[in-house]
C-alpha cells in the first residue's frame, strides 16, 4: 500500500516496464497512469507526481491520477532529482567538475540537488535551479551568457541528504536516476562557491574596466587578464614571496650599506680626514694645489672635446645647406613636370571628346542605313523572368525554456549541420552565438548555399515556430518593388536566393538599403562571386563564423525543432563601445585598409560576443567577416590569420577563395 504522507515519494508507480507508447496503449494495465506516456513530449521533466485514490467501480483496486488529469494537482510540490557524484569529492572538486561538465542524459526537475560527498549516512549536496544550468552534448554546465559575474549565478545553497531518503528508480534501464523522497524545502547549511576562483578575477576586472571608463585597448586587456588568471592558478608563488627568510650574511651587508648611506658622522675615516683639512694649514694647501691641477688637466679635456664639437657643427651646417640648394633644384623640376603633366592631360581630354564625336557619328550612320530605327519603335512583347515565392509553414515543435544560442545549436543539430574540419558541437554553438550576436548589428546575413536553408529555418522555427519564407531571384532581374513586397509580410525569417551575385547587385543594394522586419537571409553559391561584389555590400551583411560547417543528407527527418517559451531579446550594445571596438579593429587590421562601415559593423557584433561568452579567442566569430570586406588576397589572409589563432572556419574560407597558402 502507498504511504499516505504528500512529503513522501513511493519508489514505484510502474507494474511492468513499458518500452514504448504503444505497448503502454496495448497493456493499459501494466501503468498505474497510463496518462503518463501520452503526455512524455510535452512533460516538463522525466518524473511525474500521483495522487492515490480508489476505484470507485473496484474499491479493492487503487487508482492514481496526475496534473495531465486533474489541473488542481498543478499546486502540488513538484519532486527533485539527486544526481551523485561518483565518489568524495570537496568543493574545488566539485567546481572543477561543473566547469568541464557533469555527464548528464535526460530532462531534469526544476529545482535539482548535485551531491558532492558523504559522510556516514548523509551526503552533502547543492541545490540547484534548472535556469541557471545549460544541458547540451550529454553534460551539465553552468550558463555563461551574461558579461558580468552579478548576472550569472555565483554560488548554490549547501544541503545535507539522507542516504535512506534518496529513492532509485527500480528498471535496470533507468537506475541511475534518483529523487529525493522529502519534498519540502530542506535547510541551508550556507553556501558552495559554483565557480573557480579565475573566473571572478578575469570578470571582475574586465566589469571595473567597463565601469570605471578606463581607456584601455582589447590586447592590453587581454593581457591584463591572463596575467591575473595566471597569478591565481600560482598560488604557491604567493606563498614562496611570503614564506621566504633572507640569508643572515645579507642582512648584515645590507644594515652596513644603509649606515654607509645614512650615519656619516660615524665613519671615523672621514672624520679624520676633515679635521685634518680643518687644523693642518700645509696639509690644506697641499690638498688645494693638487685639486688644482686635477682640474686644469680636466678642463683641458673638456676644452679639446667642446673645438672638436664646433668642428662637427660647422660641417653639419655646410651640409644642410648643400641639401636646401638640391631640393630647391628639385622643386623646380617638379613644378616643370606638373606642367607637363598639366597640358598633356588637357590634350588627352580634348582627343578622347573628338573620337566620342566620331564614334556616335558612325553608329548614328549605320542606324540610319540598316533602319535600326524603325525596328526600334516597335514594341516589344516579351515577358521577364518572375519571383519564385514558397511560404513558411507551421512546424511540429517543442517548446524549450534555454537560451536561444543553446535552442539554435539543438534545432541546427537537427537539420543535419555538421563540420569535418572540428567538432560539430562547439562548431555549432559558435555558429549560433555568431548569428545571436550578428542580429544585433544587422537584419541581413550572408550565409553559404550548403548550410544557408538550414540556418534559416532552424532560426525561424527558434523564434517562431514556423520554417523561413524563401524567395528565390532570377538572374539579371529587374523588378526591386516585387522583391521588397515578398519580404514585407509578418514572417520572422526569409531566405532571399540569387541576389548575392553581380548580375543582380542592384537588387542587392537596393534590399541593403530598406529597414526591414524580418531577418534576411542571403545565401550564396560562389564564393569567388561573393568576393567580387562591392564592398560596401559588407559594410550593412555579415558573414558570421559559418565556413567550416556542412550538412549530411542522413539528417534525422522526424526529429522535432524547438521553440524558444520566451521572446527572444537581443544583446544590447552601446554606441560607446562600439566606436571604442571600431577604433581598435581599425588599429589592429591597417594593413587590412578597411572602411569605417566594415570596422563598425564588425565592432557591434564583437562588444555582443563578449557579452553572450566567456571565450577568449573571440577574434574567430569576426575574422571570415572582415576577409570578404578586405582585399580578398593572401597578404589579408595572412594578417587575420596571425590575428584569429586556431581558426578553422578562416582556413576553410580562404580554400574556398583560392587564396589558402
Amino acid at each position: 500500500m502507498p504511504q499516505e504522507s504528500s512529503d513522501e515519494l513511493i519508489p514505484a508507480i510502474v507494474q511492468k516496464h513499458t518500452t514504448s507508447l504503444e505497448e503502454a496503449v496495448a497493456n493499459p494495465d501494466h501503468l498505474y497512469n497510463p496518462s503518463a506516456a501520452y503526455n512524455h513530449e510535452s512533460r516538463d521533466s522525466d518524473f511525474y507526481l500521483f495522487q492515490w485514490r480508489l476505484d470507485p467501480d473496484n474499491w479493492g483496486k487503487q487508482l492514481t491520477r496526475s496534473f495531465h488529469d486533474d489541473s488542481s494537482l498543478l499546486a502540488f510540490k513538484e519532486p527533485r532529482e539527486v544526481i551523485l557524484l561518483e565518489g568524495k569529492h570537496d568543493e574545488r572538486e566539485l567546481r572543477e567538475a561543473l566547469s568541464k561538465g557533469i555527464p548528464f542524459e535526460g530532462r531534469t526537475t526544476s529545482v535539482f540537488y548535485i551531491a558532492y560527498s558523504n559522510e556516514g549516512k548523509r551526503r552533502s549536496a547543492v541545490r540547484c535551479e534548472r535556469r541557471n544550468f545549460s544541458f547540451s552534448d550529454g553534460r551539465i554546465r553552468l550558463r555563461c551568457t551574461a558579461s558580468n559575474t552579478k548576472e550569472t549565478v555565483l554560488s548554490a545553497p549547501r544541503v545535507w541528504l539522507n542516504d535512506y531518503d534518496i529513492i532509485e528508480s527500480p528498471h535496470a534501464l533507468t537506475s541511475y536516476r534518483k529523487v529525493y523522497a522529502k519534498l519540502e524545502e530542506l535547510e541551508t547549511d550556507g553556501s558552495v562557491l559554483l565557480r573557480p576562483l579565475e573566473y571572478y578575477a578575469a570578470d571582475y576586472v574586465k566589469w571595473f574596466i567597463r565601469e570605471e571608463s578606463i581607456q584601455v585597448s582589447r590586447s592590453d586587456r587581454r593581457a591584463i587578464s591572463q596575467i591575473i588568471d595566471a597569478a591565481f592558478l600560482r598560488p604557491d608563488a604567493l606563498e614562496t614571496y611570503l614564506e621566504a627568510g633572507a640569508p643572515e650574511e645579507e642582512v648584515i651587508g645590507l644594515r652596513k650599506a644603509i649606515s654607509s648611506m645614512v650615519m656619516e658622522e660615524d665613519d671615523q675615516g672621514r672624520e679624520l680626514f676633515r679635521k685634518s683639512l680643518l687644523e693642518n694649514e700645509e696639509f690644506y694647501r697641499e690638498c688645494v694645489e693638487q685639486v688644482m691641477r686635477l682640474s686644469d688637466s680636466i678642463l683641458e679635456e673638456r676644452n679639446r672635446e667642446l673645438e672638436t664639437s664646433k668642428a662637427d657643427i660647422e660641417n653639419a651646417r655646410s651640409t644642410l645647406s648643400d641639401l636646401n640648394q638640391s631640393i630647391e633644384g628639385l622643386d623646380s623640376k617638379k613644378r616643370s613636370l606638373e606642367d607637363d603633366i598639366e597640358r598633356l592631360a588637357s590634350s588627352l581630354e580634348q582627343a578622347r571628346s573628338e573620337q566620342e564625336a566620331a564614334l556616335g557619328e558612325i553608329q548614328s550612320n549605320i542606324a540610319l542605313r540598316l533602319g535600326l530605327k524603325a525596328v526600334a519603335s516597335q514594341p516589344v512583347a516579351l515577358h521577364g523572368p518572375e519571383l519564385l515565392v514558397t511560404e513558411g509553414c507551421l512546424c511540429d515543435f517543442v517548446e524549450s525554456d534555454f537560451d536561444f544560442e543553446d535552442v539554435l545549436a539543438e534545432n541546427l543539430k537537427k537539420r543535419g549541420v555538421t563540420s569535418v574540419a572540428g567538432n560539430p558541437a562547439v562548431e555549432r554553438g559558435r555558429l549560433a552565438v555568431g548569428v545571436a550576436a550578428a542580429l544585433a548589428a544587422t537584419k541581413f546575413i550572408a550565409i553559404p548555399q550548403t548550410v544557408a536553408r538550414q540556418v534559416a529555418d532552424s532560426l525561424s522555427v527558434t523564434v517562431s515556430g514556423r520554417s523561413a519564407k524563401k524567395v528565390v531571384v532570377p538572374a539579371d532581374f529587374r523588378n526591386v518593388r516585387s522583391v521588397l513586397d515578398a519580404i514585407s509580410g509578418n514572417e520572422a525569417v526569409v531566405i532571399v536566393d540569387g541576389i548575392i551575385d553581380a548580375a543582380n547587385e542592384g537588387v542587392l543594394f537596393a534590399l541593403l538599403s530598406e529597414n526591414v522586419k524580418p531577418v534576411v537571409i542571403l545565401p550564396f553559391v560562389s564564393h569567388a562571386s561573393a568576393s567580387l561584389i562591392a564592398k560596401e555590400a559588407w559594410g550593412t551583411m555579415y558573414l558570421p563564423n559559418a565556413e567550416s560547417l556542412s550538412t549530411y543528407s542522413c539528417s534525422t527527418k522526424g526529429a522535432k525543432l524547438q521553440k524558444m517559451a520566451s521572446r527572444f531579446m537581443l544583446p544590447a550594445v552601446s554606441a560607446d563601445d562600439a566606436l571604442e571596438e571600431a577604433r581598435d579593429l581599425s588599429k589592429e587590421l591597417e594593413q587590412l585598409d578597411l572602411a569605417a562601415e566594415h570596422c563598425l559593423l564588425a565592432a557591434v557584433v564583437f562588444r555582443a560576443i563578449e557579452n553572450l561568452t566567456d571565450e577568449e579567442l573571440i577574434e574567430r566569430y569576426v575574422a571570415q567577416h572582415l576577409l570578404m570586406c578586405s582585399r580578398c588576397d593572401e597578404s589579408a589572409l595572412e594578417t587575420l590569420a596571425e590575428w584569429s589563432e586556431e581558426d578553422l572556419g578562416l582556413i576553410e574560407l580562404s580554400k574556398k577563395l583560392g587564396i589558402h597558402e
